[in-house]
């Protein structure tokens, strides 16, 4: 019989940005049960008609019992009144989460991705697609648009079933074509990430924006990869020194990078490099991306290590995150820029009005366990 001495509880809590995405949070290996709890909504007045969901619960269970992913059971106080009413939803609220054995999605047919500076996908009914989730495109056929293939993407706004946008590439003067995508339920486990450029600034210094949030700090030393010379890339060619770049002896061994943007959603996610990395009069880099035909390697931000003079001049841009909250395992300060193993077992919380998540600027707490006795082997 157990002393209770092995049960395990972790606990914490985090606030929704402006633009509210899905949580993966750390929980105890083989956890038996979450709570959650919306500090924001259990305050918030009800006389604009709610529902305001507040407290949400899952259990794992056993056999026919078992409390699969997505399933929840929710308190929410509804209407003028504030009556409070409970049930049970399985609407993809609760997801377990284990990158070390993770599958990618299965292929869902796109329609169309539209021509414009926040690109919309139209595509088969998913409800798998979540504000944050990164996707794959496969095969793209639209003029210009094929470039876009294997390349992953952070989603921004989920419009319905049927529709998401992309936040951080430009496909003005595309045309539309058939193809399809997949989720991609994971980051590469390391940290720093190797990211794929979607845009190079005209100037000095130059702004480089990536296709998924990139965590990078302030002081990273990063090489730029991009492959096939000017024939592919024209002036912003010369950028490039991941393999010695091109004949030029005044491109520097790495850039330095001066200024991070890790706000959330088109707009965002770029990086600015030390005035080494002048584009100015480079013109139009993503005109030149699109144009490209045939095969092509895209191009990437390669993180190398750190300037550590630097980033002591910016302590308080050290910290690797995304959307508000530090990259699980990395290190801070000085030290940012170390390489980690970032894998962790966790849950996936589902934005939304009546979902754990929550919308935007709640502040929500929460506490997940692992039983000593009558849990997971019960």
């Amino acid at each position: 019989m157990s002393n209770g001495t092995d049960t395990i509880i972790s606990q914490g809590s985090f606030t929704q940005p402006a633009t509210a995405v899905n949580q993966i949070i750390m929980i105890p290996q083989g956890a038996d049960w979450m709570e959650v709890y919306n500090y924001t909504q259990a305050n918030q007045s009800t006389s604009a008609g709610g529902p305001n969901g507040y407290w949400f619960y899952w259990q794992r269970g056993n056999g026919s019992n078992l409390m699969g992913d997505g399933t929840q059971a929710i308190y929410n106080a509804e209407g003028a009144a504030g009556a409070v009413t409970a049930n049970v939803t399985t609407s993809g609220a609760f997801t377990l989460y284990d990158p070390s054995n993770a599958t990618i999605g299965p292929s869902v047919a796109i329609s169309g991705i539209s021509a414009a500076t926040h690109p919309v996908v139209t595509h088969t009914a998913d409800t798998n697609v979540q504000v944050g989730s990164i996707v794959r495109l496969i095969n793209p056929l639209g003029v210009k648009q094929g470039i876009l293939g294997g390349i992953d993407f952070t989603v921004d706004v989920v419009g319905s079933s049927t529709s998401f946008d992309l936040a951080y590439v430009n496909t003005t003067g595309s045309t539309t074509g058939a193809a399809s995508y997949r989720i991609i339920p994971y980051n590469p486990l390391f940290y720093p990430r190797r990211r794929t450029i979607t845009n190079i600034s005209s100037a000095n210094p130059c702004v480089i924006t990536m296709s998924v949030d990139h965590g990078y700090t302030v002081g990273q030393k990063v090489r730029l990869s991009l492959p096939g010379g000017s024939a592919v890339w024209g002036n912003f060619a010369a950028l490039s020194n991941y393999d010695n770049g091109p004949a030029n002896s005044t491109t520097p061994d790495a850039y330095t990078i001066t200024a991070v943007d890790v706000a959330f959603g088109n707009g965002h996610n770029t990086i600015t490099l030390d005035s080494s990395a002048n584009t100015t009069g480079f013109g139009t880099f993503l005109t030149v991306w699109q144009a490209i035909g045939g095969a092509y390697t895209p191009a990437e931000v390669i993180p190398v290590g750190e300037d550590t003079s630097y980033a002591q001049t910016s302590l308080s841009q050290q910290t690797p995150q995304v959307n508000g909250v530090q990259i699980n395992g990395t290190n801070t300060g000085i030290l940012a820029d170390s390489t980690v193993n970032t894998g962790f077992y966790g849950m996936v919380l589902q934005t939304g009005a009546l979902l754990p998540a929550g919308v935007a600027n709640d502040v929500i707490f929460w506490k997940a366990g692992k039983a000593s006795a009558g849990g997971l082997n019960s």
